[in-house]
């Protein structure tokens, strides 16, 4: 089991997805993905209200987006912008690839936040919001 947290600071809210993820593993069936897919969503519904009742969207989220989800590395990321949202999305969990945070920005799906998506995947990337 894995954890994710949303923090509240003075300054920001920050979202941690932990290993909350849409993990749609290629040797999995499709009954295994789609009840993953599901429970992920449901959590997404969560945190969701929690930002509905508070009137406070995240000021940056960290979602993987893993490359060793083959095809579907984007799929987390893009469920979470969509049912939560974030004012910076800042993908993690590359496992070395890190072509997929440009791969993600040209997909169609990310349009609506596109411009949102921060980092080039290097190590020690700083960022001043």
């Amino acid at each position: 089991e894995g954890v994710a947290f949303l923090v509240d600071t003075a300054e920001a809210r920050i979202y941690h997805a932990g290993d909350l993820n849409d993990w749609h593993w290629e040797e999995n069936t499709a009954a295994e993905n789609n009840a993953q897919r599901t429970l992920y969503l449901e959590e997404l519904r969560e945190i969701r209200a929690e930002v509905e009742r508070s009137e406070r969207i995240p000021d940056i989220a960290f979602v993987p987006v893993d490359s060793r989800l083959g095809a579907d590395y984007w799929r987390g990321a893009d469920a979470y912008m969509r049912e939560v949202g974030a004012r910076y999305l800042v993908p993690m969990h590359l496992y070395g690839d890190a072509s997929v945070i440009q791969k993600l920005r040209e997909r169609e799906a990310s349009r609506p936040y596109r411009d949102r998506i921060l980092g080039t995947g290097r190590e020690g990337e700083v960022f001043t919001l």
